[in-house]
């Protein structure tokens, strides 16, 4: 399995002004539904409610289009014990670029227990398990999206090597993935969700834009799809 992005992430906020736009585009008002999941996943992750996961969690895979079944849904509720002892391992404020490796890994180990806790119920796949964790730790965690795990060269890495990959890449632009952010109004999104919106964007999401508003950019995309072509 290979260990590193065949893509590195960060290339993709070096057009500095086209990535803030991309941002800007996926954030606004009744767009995406994937906007209404970010602001919540950075209040799930404060007070009693990052150690559980319960109905209200189970909703947001929905607004990234990876709905929980409701058998599913059921399943996850009945093991709350379970997931909430491997939460409690995942301490709630580290973060993925923590210069303290040692406490990173730690995390990761415990986040990998999570997610084979979340994979062995039926119907709960990586990009629907990613998602609830990624709910719960939104700085530790990068979401697992089809699209993006392909412009990385990610699609057959484990999940240990996908986070260490992430944590590799992006840890020298953190800070101005926060200042891009701070941008476009959401100085407290999570940089590897902005990097994950920029290059899901740049890859996908621009062809869901109305043409009348955003025309500029789908062009824009629609001639850096061609080059990477």
């Amino acid at each position: 399995m290979p260990k590193e992005f065949t893509k590195n992430p960060v290339t993709w906020i070096e057009d500095r002004d086209h990535a803030v736009r991309l941002l800007t585009a996926y954030l606004a008002p009744s767009m995406f539904t994937g906007a209404l999941w970010d602001p919540s996943a950075e209040r799930r992750n404060s007070g009693s409610d990052c150690f559980v996961i319960n109905a209200e969690d189970l909703y947001l895979p929905t607004l990234l289009s990876a709905p929980v079944r409701r058998s599913a849904g059921q399943a996850i509720i009945e093991r709350s014990g379970t997931i909430s002892a491997q939460l409690h391992e995942i301490a709630p404020k580290i973060t993925l670029w923590d210069p303290k490796v040692e406490k990173v890994d730690k995390a990761l180990a415990a986040a990998e227990q999570l997610f084979s806790e979340l994979k062995k119920i039926p119907y709960v796949g990586p990009t629907t398990a990613s998602k609830l964790a990624a709910a719960k730790r939104p700085r530790l965690l990068p979401i697992w999206d089809s699209q993006v795990s392909r412009a990385l060269g990610a699609t057959r890495m484990s999940w240990r090597q996908y986070w260490r990959a992430w944590r590799e890449t992006i840890t020298p632009a953190v800070d101005e993935l926060y200042l891009i952010a701070s941008e476009v109004g959401h100085p407290d999104l999570s940089p590897l969700r902005t990097l994950d919106i920029i290059i899901w964007m740049d890859e996908w999401g621009w062809k869901d834009l109305p043409t009348n508003e955003w025309n500029d950019l789908k062009k824009a995309c629609a001639a850096r799809q061609s080059k990477r072509e």
